[in-house]
């Protein structure tokens, strides 16, 4: 099909009322092709006003259509980033990072960060969100900076929803996201910018800190209590200590069992000698203890003995592994046990 027989076919059904009786065959059609003039075509449907708005909304979405799209996704972003580089208006621009947002096109991330500041809220709002969709831990520092200094209450929120996204995803941003809140709430005032952070982390922590969010995304409750709520539960995550104790075979440093956070955990895990049977250990508020005993170059040895059950569980660990179970029991506040530990009986 050349350009002119898909036109003639729009044409005879655009501003009647039977346009949505066809638009699934005549998507068909639209989405055959990946040439410049198709596309050209489709950004023109997009925008044409003979079309209703919920009409042009969905020809939108055939831009990253998953189904009967024989298109390039490579080459539509590419075409859009143009499209995005001579638009003049603000609202045509945020409406087309959403859509290379939605595309997953591999350049809107940095199109994304490149435009979180501009002085034009439509386009602040949608390189936020779409960064929320595709970044990861290393672009939380730029919604950070959105929901600390952006000038409007909603966009603050945003920037918050935002990395609730990014967690979604990935899991192991959770502690980071936590501090970045934390730093945010206290001195924050407005409810939009508000409610965004504490629903950020009843998700993160399953907590009800007293708003609720609906089906269809609508948030109710009492802000200024549920702001004192979600701060009294951020302190606990925070300054949640627990007892560590270690013994260090190159200083001969021996720690009998002492509170400490999870920074300083961390840090005495760092400073640790990495020489064969210099270990650290996390006893929890039931006695239950999770020790780390390095063996080799990057290799450790975790081990939670059940002593009382005669049995150990025992795996072996790089650093970045051992470092991601400490912050678990220290997230949950509790031993826990990981994947793959095996189970071995306790001499007599």
């Amino acid at each position: 099909m050349n350009i002119e027989e898909l036109k003639a076919k729009y044409e005879k059904y655009i501003g009647t009322d039977e346009f949505m009786d066809h638009v699934f065959a005549l998507k068909k059609d639209l989405l055959s092709s990946d040439s410049n003039d198709f596309l050209e075509y489709h950004y023109l449907l997009m925008n044409n006003k003979n079309l209703d708005s919920g009409e042009r909304d969905l020809i939108k979405s055939f831009f990253y259509s998953e189904v009967v799209n024989e298109r390039d996704k490579t080459k539509v972003g590419e075409f859009l980033l143009k499209k995005f580089e001579q638009e003049k208006t603000p609202q045509k621009q945020a409406e087309l990072i959403k859509i290379l947002g939605y595309l997953r096109y591999s350049k809107v991330k940095k199109l994304a960060i490149q435009e979180i500041k501009s002085p034009e809220y439509a386009i602040r709002f949608a390189s936020i969100i779409v960064l929320g969709w595709v970044g990861t831990a290393k672009d939380l520092g730029y919604l950070n900076e959105r929901m600390l200094n952006d000038p409007e209450g909603t966009l603050r929120q945003c920037g918050a929803a935002a990395m609730r996204q990014i967690w979604f995803r990935h899991k192991s941003t959770k502690l980071k996201i936590t501090q970045y809140i934390n730093s945010a709430i206290r001195n924050e005032t407005n409810p939009d910018a508000l409610t965004g952070m504490i629903i950020t982390i009843q998700d993160l922590y399953r907590k009800k800190l007293g708003i609720k969010e609906g089906h269809y995304g609508d948030l109710s409750g009492d802000v200024t209590k549920a702001k004192e709520k979600c701060i009294k539960e951020l302190d606990k995550i925070l300054i949640l200590k627990m007892k560590l104790f270690l013994y260090d075979i190159e200083t001969d440093e021996e720690r009998e069992p002492e509170e400490y956070t999870l920074d300083e955990a961390l840090e005495e895990f760092y400073y640790l000698s990495e020489e064969e049977d210099s270990f650290l250990g996390i006893i929890d508020d039931e006695d239950r203890c999770i020790q780390f005993l390095f063996v080799s170059d990057n290799k450790w040895l975790v081990d939670i003995p059940r002593v009382t059950e005669n049995y150990t569980l025992q795996k072996y660990a790089d650093y970045d592994e051992c470092v991601a179970m400490i912050k678990k029991v220290y997230e949950l506040n509790k031993i826990v046990e990981f994947a793959a530990l095996k189970k071995h009986t306790l001499s007599a």
